[in-house]
């Protein structure tokens, strides 16, 4: 999207209010379609509410005590055989005026785009039959939050859900299980409050991303080197010149048997936040199977130069390692000084 896209959608977002609005599963059916068009087979494997809109009182302002429909949501899709990882924004809430100024200006509530593979850290299928939000919503509710919002003052809006997350828990064997996990306003020391809850069943639950008996698949380490041979162990490197080549090393030992999986590469300056580079837009799929504890470790070697920009004179960059095996997406993360 264009910044004069997202500016216009910003400002949209901003002044809307709690219109009538097509369930998750309505919108989910038409973000597949748009996801289709990129890749036929594209599977959703998460949906985030960023954001939703105000609900109003009888008076016609807005009442700050409680939301309206999602205003904004991302789909997030897989592609099994392309490997390409898409995102769907939809714009959700917008009135019949909001509509007509975006068809009036070439372009649509409905954004679909090829992504990194890093951008989708999910990897495990939702299937269609899970809870509608504002259900699930209403059980994550119901038990209240008077403990968790005493002494807050309630214009802070401390139990109004802010956000909402779903994608399918992992308990180490079978598809997975959708879990819906809300986001509400902060207490008296300033702590987020979440709930969960069941997406088969509805029930409220307490459950961790890695879980009891799931193994993740491998410890990744990610060092930048000046060279690199078998039986070497050389020296990492924190801070560089503007111009010199240098190795990014990766290494990945397996803790358990794993088959193809994706690995991404991908550099950003922490300094301006943008990405620097990444070693391949669609990630590269290892197309091999490892074996836990193995003699040797995955040894991955990028050869690379970094150059300042012109008007600049240092920089620090993320380096980060994503690595998708057996449902599980792991990171190893390095930062390296460069100075001109």
């Amino acid at each position: 999207m264009t910044s004069l896209g997202l500016a216009m959608i910003a400002l949209l977002v901003a002044a809307a209010t709690a219109h009538a609005a097509e369930t998750v599963h309505q919108l989910a059916a038409v973000a597949r379609a748009e996801a289709q068009k990129l890749s036929a087979d594209a599977q959703l494997v998460q949906i985030d509410v960023t954001s939703f809109s105000l609900a109003m009182d009888r008076s016609g302002l807005p009442d700050m005590s409680r939301v309206g429909p999602p205003a904004v949501l991302l789909f997030y899709y897989v592609s099994p055989t392309t490997q390409r990882h898409i995102r769907v924004v939809v714009q959700a809430d917008l009135s019949p005026e909001q509509r007509q100024f975006l068809r009036d200006r070439g372009t649509s509530p409905i954004q679909a785009d090829v992504v990194p593979a890093s951008a989708v850290p999910y990897t495990r299928v939702i299937h269609e039959s899970f809870s509608e939000l504002n259900e699930a919503l209403a059980s994550a509710e119901r038990g209240g939050f008077q403990r968790e919002c005493a002494g807050v003052n309630p214009h802070y809006g401390c139990g109004r859900v802010v956000r909402a997350e779903l994608h399918a828990y992992w308990n180490g064997q079978g598809p997975g299980t959708p879990i819906w996990t809300f986001a509400f306003g902060q207490d008296a020391r300033a702590r987020g409050i979440t709930r969960q809850v069941d997406a088969v069943t509805g029930r409220v639950v307490m459950v961790e991303e890695a879980s009891p008996g799931v193994v993740a698949p491998a410890s990744l380490s990610v060092r930048v080197v000046l060279s690199y041979s078998d039986g070497e162990n050389p020296s990492s490197l924190a801070a560089i010149r503007d111009g010199q080549g240098v190795i990014v090393l990766l290494t990945a030992r397996f803790n358990t048997r794993v088959v193809a999986p994706v690995s991404c590469l991908v550099f950003r300056s922490q300094l301006t936040g943008n990405e620097a580079r990444q070693t391949n837009e669609k990630c590269e799929t290892l197309n091999r199977t490892f074996e836990a504890g193995g003699d040797k470790p995955l040894t991955v070697l990028n050869p690379i130069t970094f150059h300042l920009a012109p008007n600049q004179n240092t920089d620090v960059l993320e380096i980060t390692w994503t690595f998708t095996a057996n449902g599980v997406t792991q990171k190893a993360q390095e930062s390296l000084r460069i100075d001109r």
